[in-house]
Formats: structure tokens, C-alpha cells, sequence
């Protein structure tokens, strides 16, 4: 996802760092189930502790991390050095910190800041992701419910991931009867989003119904 760091992932081109972030836009960053295979990073880099109230108007260059886990120091987000990763070696467990959604959102506003000098308003990123970031956290809670069921029952990861990520997919992507709309479409009004998740949690309960008939 937007804003997941990981470690030991080479940036070609830049200097390597211990970790990276993932910076591709979340409506970019996958065709279908599947990531892309290029996404977009920035390394990490050990940097000076920012209070809020001087990075808010400055530091435009990078984004501090103030909870970043890595012991020793502070770190920021070098946001004039960016490229290409392949999405195939993003392993889970190499996976250090992830971003939450209000972050995600002041990372795409500092590097848009950055690369034109324009402010994009915190609720304005918000509402242009919104559905996406909608999808992808009932995305997680299918796989919390029904993918680790799976896998404590001692199927592979990997394969139930991919397995149960074709199944959400199938769920939001089917239209519904006599109409175009799914439920993907659904997810990007606002209005609709409590629907939507109503439907897709419904959805969870009787497969997980079914697996215990």
C-alpha cells in the first residue's frame, strides 16, 4: 500500500538505504488483485527530529516519520529522490511500518508540494482516494476473517492470499442485478460507502458460515 516501508529494497539508481516507502498512488498501483509490476519508492534516511510546527511551513524536501520503529535516530522520507522497485520482491515480511490514511494523505501533499510548489488540501487527496482507501480496508478485514482462518487451518500464505484476494475482487467487482454499477462504483460516493460495507460483511458471514457447515 501507499506509504508501506520495507527494508532492503534496492532503489535503482539511488543510493541504498537501510528502508524504502512506497510512494505509487493507491488508485495506480494495481490492475486487478495483482500489484503492478513497477511501483514507484523513496528511501528513507536518517534525519534530524522536526517538530510539527516547523515542518508544517518548511522541510518541503521531505516527509518526517516522528513513529518511524527503527531505533537510533529519526527518520524522514527523502522526497527528491524517487524510482522504480520491482513489486515482486515486496514480501510481507519485510514490511517495517505501513501509514495511516490521514498519512497517506499529507505524503501525497508534500510530494506534490515538492515536485510543483502547489498545496493540494488534505480533504480534497481524501476524497479523490476515498473510495479506494475504502476498498482496501474491507479488503483487509475479508482477509483477517476469512484468509487467516485458512491459514491456521495450514494452508500456505501465499496461495490463500492470492486465492481470497480473487474472491474479494469477484464480490466487489460483479455489477449488480439489472444494473452497471458494482460495488467498487458504489464505494466512490460517499453516501454509499455505509451500504457497501454492510453487503461486503454480509458476504464474509455466510462464507464463513458455509465453512463450518
Amino acid at each position: 500500500m501507499t506509504g508501506d516501508v520495507f527494508r532492503d529494497l534496492p532503489i535503482p539508481g539511488i543510493d541504498p538505504t537501510p528502508y524504502s516507502m512506497i510512494v505509487s498512488h493507491p488508485c495506480s498501483m494495481r490492475r486487478g488483485v495483482a500489484l503492478v509490476d513497477r511501483l514507484q519508492a523513496m528511501p528513507v534516511i536518517a534525519y534530524q527530529r522536526v517538530e510539527f510546527a516547523r515542518w508544517a511551513d518548511g522541510f518541503v524536501r521531505v516527509l518526517p516519520l516522528p513513529d518511524f520503529p527503527a531505533a537510533g535516530t529519526h527518520h524522514a522520507v527523502n522526497l527528491n529522490e524517487i524510482g522504480m522497485v520491482d513489486a515482486s520482491i515486496l514480501a510481507l515480511e519485510r514490511r517495517v511500518a505501513c501509514l495511516s490514511e490521514r498519512a497517506i494523505a499529507l505524503l501525497l501533499q508534500r510530494f506534490f508540494k515538492n515536485q510543483s510548489r502547489v498545496v493540494v488540501s488534505l480533504s480534497r487527496i481524501e476524497e479523490a482516494f476515498g473510495g479506494v482507501m475504502e476498498e482496501i480496508a474491507l479488503w483487509e478485514e475479508w482477509n483477517e476473517q476469512l484468509a487467516s482462518a485458512r491459514v491456521e487451518r495450514g494452508e500456505g500464505l501465499d496461495a490463500v492470499m492470492h486465492d481470497e484476494g480473487v474472491a474479494f475482487d469477484e464480490v466487489v467487482g460483479a455489477a449488480a442485478q439489472g444494473t452497471d454499477s458494482t460495488l467498487r462504483d458504489r464505494l466512490s460516493i460517499a453516501s454509499e460507502r455505509t451500504a457497501v460495507r454492510r453487503t461486503v460483511r454480509q458476504e464474509i458471514k455466510q462464507r464463513l458460515a458455509s465453512v463450518g457447515e
